[in-house]
């Protein structure tokens, strides 16, 4: 059977904080970026008119650029609308495993799984008994009059929406596009501006995923509270760039020429360190939460690598950080180095910090009808 040839839309990851979008291109190698773009949202714009005020002329400048080609588009909401859980069932050979989700699903909503969009993007069976078998699955689901909002913003700035699509399904096909599948369990963490997200994946299977209160915000925050001559976040930003969690695997100092400027460098180390690095150790609190959860589900992954994405990449040694926590591998990936791309301004160490990884994940979905 021909393959068909495959359109992709532009990927919009509506976040929290930062709104991005991306297009990409077959090419021979695979798929390159055509076209990448980011604002910075403003804050306590959470109502839907508000963030609809807020997002329609920014959406616009999407529709109006020429990066882009078309205006169909693959959405993602922000988390705080997404609902995300796992449910575990058993059903016998005549059940409909579609219907018994939806029906463990509705039992864990705050609102009737009429109102619901659901998807789930992992199911796995566990063990067979019989004429009965016991599945988990990993359920994501959104109110329908959300969407419908969001579907009303997009329309109203010149845009499509063809695909709802979810963070944690963005996250994975990024991922497995670029490394390919990965038998042994694995986690992935992404760190936002103000919310992050952890996943534990075992070949097909989400062992466990969560969202959670933190991002790289509250350091620049601690930072810019502590340091009285700092006025700036992207001062701020690039002492967390520079120095970050480093000054934990520092090097001694030098007795030579240079001695001063290394005492200077130590010293600024120490003062970043000792600033973020509490606030670190509540990453690895909610890590360690997520681990204790999968575990007494039944789960034993013995992670062989831990994942970055997002923009922890913009913490000094984070890896290096979470590998000592753990004692497993960490390893900072930076998508847009991994990618073919059309215009080098996007491989600028200033847009590899900003949050493109679900964008990019949106952008890769096939939508055969178009």
């Amino acid at each position: 059977m021909p393959r068909l040839n495959y359109r992709y839309p532009i990927g919009i990851d509506i976040g929290d904080s930062y709104c991005s979008a991306t297009q990409l291109k077959p090419n021979r190698q695979g798929l390159a970026v055509m076209g990448q773009w980011h604002r910075k949202l403003l804050e306590n714009k959470t109502g839907s008119a508000e963030e609809g005020d807020m997002l329609t002329p920014l959406l616009r400048e999407v529709g109006k650029s020429r990066q882009f080609r078309g205006k169909r588009v693959v959405l993602s909401l922000p988390a705080r609308h997404v609902y995300s859980f796992p449910v575990r069932f058993q059903i016998n050979a005549d059940d409909n495993l579609e219907k018994v989700i939806i029906e463990e699903s509705g039992k864990r909503l705050s609102f009737p799984i009429e109102e619901a969009i659901i998807d789930y993007p992992s199911i796995s069976l566990i063990s067979t008994a019989g004429d009965m078998n016991d599945y988990k699955a990993t359920v994501t689901a959104v109110n329908k009059n959300v969407v419908q909002d969001y579907l009303e913003i997009l329309k109203r700035a010149g845009l499509t929406v063809e695909v709802i699509d979810f963070d944690i399904s963005a996250i994975l096909r990024l991922h497995r596009y670029l490394h390919g599948p990965f038998q042994h369990p694995y986690m992935i963490c992404h760190t936002g501006y103000i919310q992050s997200m952890i996943t534990i994946v075992s070949g097909d299977r989400i062992i466990g995923q969560r969202h959670f209160p933190w991002g790289i915000q509250i350091l620049i925050d601690k930072i810019l509270s502590n340091m009285e001559s700092l006025r700036a976040e992207d001062e701020a930003e690039f002492l967390i760039k520079t120095y970050g969690l480093a000054y934990e695997s520092r090097e001694k100092t030098g007795s030579g020429p240079d001695a001063n400027t290394d005492l200077d460098r130590t010293s600024m180390q120490r003062s970043v360190y000792q600033i973020i690095a509490p606030y670190s150790e509540e990453l690895i609190y909610e890590i360690h939460k997520i681990i204790s959860f999968s575990r007494s589900d039944g789960e034993t992954p013995v992670f062989e690598k831990i994942f970055l994405y997002g923009m922890g990449n913009m913490i000094h040694h984070f890896d290096r950080f979470i590998e000592k926590r753990f004692d497993v591998p960490a390893e900072m990936i930076d998508p847009l180095g991994e990618l073919t791309v059309k215009n080098s301004e996007y491989l600028s160490d200033a847009n590899r910090t900003l949050p493109f990884a679900l964008a990019l994940g949106l952008a890769m979905r096939e939508v055969s009808w178009l």
